[in-house]
């Protein structure tokens, strides 16, 4: 959590930056043009990493579960025995 704020806040440093230099109010600066960007851009990224993490997991789960075996340990994988 904390390495995906520091390059978020690495990312928006020029409009940070900018937002310091010009001292406009918090209102007027969370509803400008760039500084919203950056909010929608920050929101879109962390729903994208949201969701990707377990659609990859799950697509991965159905290939390894519809795979044979021996297709698996051919291709460097692993398999388990089947637990009753």
């Amino acid at each position: 959590m904390a390495a995906r704020s520091f390059a978020y806040v690495g990312a928006a440093l020029p409009v940070l930056l900018m937002l310091q230099l010009y001292a406009l109010p918090l209102a007027r600066t969370l509803t400008g043009g760039v500084f919203a960007q950056e909010i929608i851009r920050t929101l879109a990224a962390s729903i994208g990493l949201v969701l990707a993490i377990p659609l990859t997991t799950a697509v991965a789960a159905l290939v390894a579960v519809r795979s044979e075996p021996a297709v698996l340990r051919a291709r460097g994988g692993h398999t388990h025995p089947a637990s009753i």
